[in-house]
């Protein structure tokens, strides 16, 4: 296993960008360069990347201070326990990276070209997501400090949800998918829900959300979405007409996305499960068959 270190002082901004430069322009310059770290005999391998102290010592990962500490237990809040415990010092470190890297507009267009780069080697034909030992993907916090400090992000953070194929490891039945798509991975379902509460239903999260729920119209709902959205959801905002109206077209754009050649759309379940937990009876009544055959019948 290759290691990459970036070495960084996360109180200086220069340092910072330097590091974010070697990742777009060492590490992970293009599809054959990201390959050959990647993949081995056609087998898959980790992505050892350490973001340590610039101390000398290349073994000293970046550590969370107490606020990074509260915010991390925020995020994972209501994620099963066998998830949490497989997270590692990779994870950890790249969580410090990019907390620190964020309170830095002028490197936010650095930070996307990374968060772009994983997502297109990721959705080749021959690769395997880029993931740590810990099985985290890469560029994972890059992405949800990009949705938790800016806006006009949603194009760029569905692309990379999507663009995840991970190993199922905790499969509760026999039969099961050994991959899960980005949007069933259960940190991504909590961090999201973390996001929709703070930003409170900004234009980016509604886009988000229609996409989200777009993926779960076959593989299933997950029990921690559904919790999550009881608690929290943009059913007061969705009353309104042309809220409405724009949320139902970025769903049915999304889902005919999904749904695409399959036999059945799935639209229903969402429908059912989801769309009358945001949007008012009325109004769902009104719009079942339009949203359904909008997805169904497409030219």
């Amino acid at each position: 296993m290759n290691t990459i270190l970036i070495e960084t002082d996360i109180n200086s901004v220069e340092s910072i960008k330097e590091g974010i430069l070697k990742l777009n322009n060492i590490v992970f310059t293009d599809y054959t360069a990201i390959h050959k770290l990647a993949k081995k005999d056609n087998k898959a391998l980790d992505i050892n990347l350490k973001f340590v102290n610039n101390d000398g010592s290349q073994t000293n990962f970046l550590t969370r201070d107490n606020e990074q500490t509260e915010l991390w237990d925020e995020v994972t809040l209501g994620i099963p326990n066998k998830y949490k415990n497989q997270f590692d010092d990779h994870s950890f470190a790249e969580f410090v990276f990019f907390y620190n890297a964020f309170k830095h507009n002028q490197l936010n267009g650095d930070i996307i070209s990374l968060i772009n780069r994983v997502s297109s080697y990721n959705f080749g034909t021959y690769a395997k997501t880029l993931c740590y030992p810990d099985k985290t993907p890469v560029a994972f916090w890059a992405v949800f400090f990009l949705m938790n400090n800016s806006t006009n992000y949603a194009d760029v953070c569905i692309n990379y949800f999507g663009s995840l194929n991970l190993p199922n490891h905790f499969k509760r039945k026999w039969g099961e998918d050994d991959f899960i798509q980005g949007f069933l991975y259960p940190l991504t379902v909590s961090a999201l829900n973390y996001v929709y509460k703070k930003q409170n239903w900004t234009a980016d999260c509604l886009k988000i959300l229609a996409s989200q729920i777009s993926h779960y119209a076959y593989d299933g709902i997950p029990d921690l979405f559904l919790d999550q959205l009881k608690n929290h959801n943009p059913y007061n905002l969705l009353l309104d007409e042309d809220e409405c109206n724009n949320f139902l077209q970025n769903y049915i754009t999304e889902q005919r996305a999904v749904y695409n050649d399959s036999i059945a759309s799935g639209a229903e379940n969402i429908v059912s499960q989801v769309l009358t937990l945001i949007i008012d009876d009325q109004i769902i009544e009104e719009k079942t068959n339009y949203i359904i055959d909008s997805i169904e019948k497409q030219e």
